[in-house]
């Protein structure tokens, strides 16, 4: 998660204590007021016409409040209309879950790909790891 980037007001930690989905570390977030902040990350890759793009992470609750978010690929830049998939979820569950959302490039001239994790619930601790 070190190449990720997280919107002002997003907090953000990371944990290495051992209970990772898939190894030792994984990353804590809440936004503090609801205000659809997020954790995101620019890929330096012009998506191809014709392809699909996943975006995949595990997910589970910090605590034992439900959190609602919301995955969101992006098929960015270029002069034609930005392209995206997005997959919604609240989580109800300290077990890691997996979300993933597939975006479908219909036409070309996108230059990059931007994959966001936006918080929709305030003050609920949301673990990830595993982002494929």
């Amino acid at each position: 998660m070190d190449t990720w980037a997280w919107d002002p007001g997003e907090n953000v930690q990371v944990y290495c204590n051992g209970s990772g989905y898939g190894d030792l570390c994984f990353l804590e977030t809440n936004d503090s007021q609801a205000q659809a902040l997020s954790i995101h990350q620019n890929v330096p890759l012009g998506p191809l016409q014709g392809h699909s793009y996943q975006l995949c992470m595990q997910l589970r609750l910090g605590g034992t409040t439900p959190a609602t978010v919301q995955l969101v690929v992006w098929l960015r830049g270029g002069t034609i209309p930005q392209q995206s998939a997005q997959q919604t979820t609240t989580l109800t569950s300290s077990s890691w879950q997996p979300l993933c959302t597939v975006a479908y490039t219909q036409v070309s001239g996108h230059t990059q790909l931007y994959g966001q994790l936006i918080m929709q619930t305030s003050n609920v601790n949301v673990d990830v790891d595993q982002v494929t």
